[in-house]
């Protein structure tokens, strides 16, 4: 069974990088994310294993490979961006926030940011803000362009609608104080979204960001682990290395000298 892969391994080489590169991609997604920064080592071990030894293929396969890699992760982020309306909670001292932006996703013509505020805790209007943030620009909503209501639960609600925004892929957070306005419940109520891009649109903004933010560096430990690598081996090669004898004289030259 090595043998075989060994001797094709030029295929299978690049074939249990892609699969197990991916299963570390799906654990730094749903797990911890630093399981990231094993795509590199698995790469490296993966030629190791099937004996892919020649420099400039392993560079350059590898940069393939994390390519790959990152398409795949592109692919997955943006089916989750397109799958889910995430709303997230921040605690704070003496209370809670949940933040949403609804639609979450896809090309509408408003979309709704709401913060509500948890725990029985009223703030004051007049220090609630909003900033809409893009890789391009921010959008700041004062105090005075915020709207707020108390629903059936008590819970104090703020929403501003954003509508006919640039296509781009936001995020935003809300910025409250107390009802004194004092720094007792000052916190920032953050969260992605909304996504106004296509589907197209989205995985290519995901793969050049993970292109230039993960890939590059992938590169980077991979090239390094194999110069350190091969620096070892080199440096083992030459201590096991047999001494060399001294040369000796052959007979014609024994007779001359007699």
């Amino acid at each position: 069974m090595k043998s075989s892969i060994v001797k094709y391994n030029r295929i299978t080489a690049p074939v249990l990088a892609v699969a197990f590169s991916t299963l570390a991609l799906f654990a730094a997604i749903y797990v911890y994310e630093a399981f990231l920064f094993l795509i590199p080592v698995i790469v490296f071990f993966s030629f190791h294993f099937t004996k892919l030894y020649r420099l400039r293929t392993r560079i350059v396969g590898g940069l393939v490979i994390f390519i790959i890699v990152a398409m795949i992760s592109a692919g997955i982020s943006t089916s989750v961006i397109y799958t889910t309306d995430p709303v997230v909670t921040d605690h704070y001292t003496n209370l809670s926030v949940q933040t949403q932006v609804t639609p979450y996703a896809g090309i509408y013509s408003s979309y709704n940011f709401t913060m509500k505020v948890l725990d029985g805790v009223h703030l004051n209007p007049d220090y609630v803000t909003l900033a809409i943030n893009t890789t391009a620009f921010q959008k700041n909503v004062t105090a005075d362009e915020m709207h707020y209501y108390t629903n059936t639960s008590g819970d104090q609600v703020f929403y501003y609608v954003y509508t006919n925004p640039p296509s781009d892929i936001y995020s935003y957070n809300f910025t409250f104080q107390n009802q004194t306005g004092a720094t007792l419940y000052t916190g920032f109520g953050t969260g992605s979204g909304p996504d106004t891009l296509s589907i197209s649109s989205t995985f290519k903004e995901l793969f050049i960001v993970t292109v230039i933010n993960d890939v590059i560096i992938f590169e980077i430990i991979l090239v390094a682990g194999i110069f350190i690598a091969r620096s070892f081996s080199n440096s083992a090669r030459n201590r096991v290395r047999p001494p060399q004898r001294p040369k000796q004289p052959d007979a014609m030259d024994q007779n001359n000298n007699q």
